[in-house]
């Protein structure tokens, strides 16, 4: 078994009742997008004529298909079949495809853009190493049309780690019941141990199971840095400057990340005119 393929069906109860609304985060990267001077006409009007064409990498039981629908076509991808599967049931109308972040350009169109591209709820950072998550990045900002925005949600980075307690959320659907019971622990400096505990009753069957689910725990700016290498690998004269990326931390303020800044200045990341405030959790889970 996958992560999540267990509980695939309960995913998205259990983290409705953690408080994430997709639509609220969606309503985000709209502001970002009509707030940000980068933004370039075409874009603007597309986005006014809702007919955006947004990638939604990792998009797991796809939450945020019916907020994005809002602003035109919506794409989601992702490995784990069994979320796949919810997302299908949940959201008939969407386009959903199974493939991994490096895999999208092999079942997408050929020549097929994306005027918005997202990495959502820290998916980059389930990547090994960040030269992996490197791979994600780019192989997501070669999906985005020229003047596209590249989004990435981290839920914890390095300046944001605090102690967490232990958590337990318990949901009943008829006569099933599901518990889980959540740690965090971060792990060498570098890694973020998320693990999860599971209890299912449904009929008289009980079956209990556990996930460690590993994080990469990294600098805002190493994030930033990751993000700009990604938008630079793919240089076009024409319209190298104005694809831009974003960062959020734990579901926060929108950071721009400027495509064309050097990488050897710190000076690349733009500041944030509304800074994230620190998380005082570990992560949302």
């Amino acid at each position: 078994m996958t992560l999540f393929s267990r509980w695939a069906d309960w995913y998205d109860e259990l983290y409705a009742a953690a408080g994430r609304d997709p639509a609220a985060e969606v309503r985000a990267i709209e502001a970002a997008l009509r707030a940000s001077a980068s933004t370039g006409t075409e874009l603007h009007q597309r986005l006014d004529q809702r007919r955006l064409r947004i990638l939604d990498i990792g998009c797991g039981t796809a939450r945020h298909a019916e907020a994005f629908a809002m602003l035109g076509d919506y794409t989601g991808i992702d490995p784990c079949k069994e979320m796949l599967e919810v997302a299908r049931r949940n959201h008939p109308h969407a386009t959903l495809l199974q493939s991994t972040a490096t895999g999208v350009q092999s079942i997408l169109p050929v020549g097929e853009s994306f005027d918005v591209v997202v990495l959502l709820f820290a998916v980059a950072a389930y990547a090994d190493s960040m030269e992996e998550a490197g791979e994600w990045l780019k192989a997501a900002a070669e999906c985005l049309a020229p003047d596209g925005a590249l989004f990435v949600g981290i839920e914890v980075i390095q300046e944001t780690l605090r102690p967490a307690q232990p958590r337990t959320v318990v949901l009943q659907r008829g006569s099933a019941t599901l518990t889980r019971e959540s740690t965090a622990l971060a792990h060498e400096g570098d890694r973020l141990e998320c693990t999860f505990h599971f209890h299912r009753e449904e009929h008289g069957s009980v079956e209990s199971w556990s996930e460690c689910h590993s994080h990469m725990l990294k600098s805002r700016r190493e994030w930033h840095r990751a993000i700009a290498t990604a938008l630079r690998a793919r240089r076009e004269p024409a319209s190298f400057r104005s694809r831009m990326g974003y960062l959020s931390v734990a579901s926060g303020a929108w950071e721009e990340v400027a495509a064309a800044a050097s990488l050897v200045s710190q000076n690349h990341c733009l500041p944030s005119p509304h800074p994230c405030a620190l998380t005082p959790l570990v992560a949302p889970f």
